[in-house]
């Protein structure tokens, strides 16, 4: 009986080593080898200190503006603080000022937005040194005396509808679904950390697809469940193995960090959050009070880091990619302004788990980031054209230096300037590079071709 079950099986077996083994070893296009002429510049440098996390805007003194966060580390550092410069051209950069530092917390990801003339700072401070204990803030700034006069920060208020654990647990489901058995997320506990193993298979009428439905449609539900009770404030009802308890009380209003910032669709403002102890992205309302009001949440596991543009007459979200590979940008759409949102997707464009700006430009949108599934040297332009994303350029590669966590902006005359993350061996350091309107229309004009 055992060699009538062992002829049986060991085909089957071998089926699905061959699948699982096409599955990881899927690449995306090849990188962008065209190469641009561009050269950056140091916005700030400092040694033995960690400057990360920046982000860019154009002005309306006519300056660009640049903000940081700097220190000895990241969420358990309460050295950690916020910085601020501006510049004419993106090349020579004003002394850099200290424009927040809560005491005995660390600030973390700052991001620039202008609102009519105000300027705003998002950004969330760690009131228990992790990531579960973020609370999101604001910090504003006046144009007076020559001078923007910053004022005291405060905590955003995050509304969600008493229904939202379920409309999770229902929309986690919903998209899961969808997906199988085209592309599929497995998630496993090794220890007490959470991993994610990306597969993509195409199934069909596979003798595998029924055993392995069941399977991960059985945890899918179970997770799904799970993160519902963890949304409701029973955390701490949560198994151990999957989830650390934290002596900071946790509820559904922490947790939520920032990386990029607010886009006005529709008219409504909306603000792109994302909970590294939830593992997904959450976007935010802006309503008359002032507070903010969650959206129907992006309910793709390790989709995280969200950024927004609005092209081609609807909302599309660029989201960082925290599983393991094959890796891409995740990308979803909304065609009214985020009350419903498409099945988080992967793009053609690789990322090593790290994070991707987009912005409006003309009548397409650009985008950057690391063309590379494994590491952050080097740093590209893509474009997006009838629903898809696609490379243009590669700005900066070198084997010994990294550009991560880039950001996006354009001034009035369509210049585009990108800061990121660059350290040296011994030192922290946010540098800018500039890309002109000519450059890149003759760039998409020759991709176009």
């Amino acid at each position: 009986m055992i060699w009538l079950f062992a002829i049986v099986a060991t085909p089957l077996f071998v089926l699905i080593a061959i699948v699982l083994w096409v599955a990881l070893h899927i690449r995306p296009k090849p990188p962008v080898e065209r190469f641009a002429t561009v050269t950056a510049t140091v916005v700030d440098q400092a040694e033995d200190l960690h400057l990360h996390g920046s982000s860019i805007a154009y002005l309306p003194n006519g300056r660009l503006g640049c903000v940081w966060f700097k220190g000895t580390g990241e969420r358990n550092r309460p050295d950690v603080h916020l910085c601020f410069s501006q510049s004419d051209d993106g090349e020579h950069w004003d002394k850099p000022v200290v424009i927040h530092n809560t005491p005995g917390q660390a600030d973390i990801n700052p991001v620039l937005w202008i609102d009519n003339d105000k300027l705003t700072v998002f950004f969330h401070r760690i009131a228990n040194k992790t990531w579960a204990s973020a609370v999101a803030a604001q910090i504003d700034a006046i144009w007076a005396d020559d001078q923007w006069q910053w004022q005291s920060a405060t905590d955003l208020n995050l509304v969600f509808d008493p229904d939202y654990p379920e409309q999770f647990k229902q929309r986690f489901w919903q998209n899961f679904r969808l997906l199988w058995p085209a592309s599929f997320s497995t998630p496993w506990v090794i220890g007490r950390r959470r991993h994610e193993q990306e597969i993509r298979l195409n199934l069909d009428r596979s003798l595998m697809r029924r055993p392995l439905s069941l399977a991960i449609g059985w945890f899918a539900k179970h997770f799904a469940q799970h993160q519902a009770d963890v949304c409701s404030g029973k955390h701490d009802a949560a198994p151990y193995w999957l989830y650390p308890k934290h002596s900071h009380p946790i509820t559904l209003q922490d947790g939520w960090q920032t990386r990029y910032s607010p886009l006005v669709c529709q008219g409504k403002v909306l603000l792109p959050l994302y909970s590294d102890h939830l593992g997904y992205s959450q976007i935010f309302e802006r309503c008359d009070d002032g507070s903010w009001k969650a959206q129907p949440p992006l309910t793709a596991m390790l989709a995280i880091q969200p950024t927004l543009v609005d092209v081609e007459n609807k909302l599309v979200c660029l989201m960082r990619n925290n599983g393991f590979p094959p890796k891409r940008i995740l990308s979803a759409e909304s065609s009214d302004a985020g009350q419903t949102w498409s099945p988080v997707m992967a793009t053609s464009l690789p990322s090593p788990a790290t994070a991707a700006d987009a912005i409006a430009w003309r009548d397409t949108a650009l985008c950057v980031y690391n063309d590379s599934e494994t590491d952050r040297r080097c740093l590209a332009l893509g474009w997006y054209s009838g629903g898809h994303w696609q490379p243009l350029k590669r700005l900066l590669s070198h084997p010994s230096e990294s550009y991560g966590y880039p950001a996006m902006a354009k001034d009035n005359s369509d210049n585009v300037y990108i800061s990121f993350t660059n350290p040296t061996a011994n030192s922290g350091r946010i540098c800018c590079l500039k890309l002109s309107a000519p450059s890149i229309e003759r760039w998409l004009a020759q991709d176009r071709e």
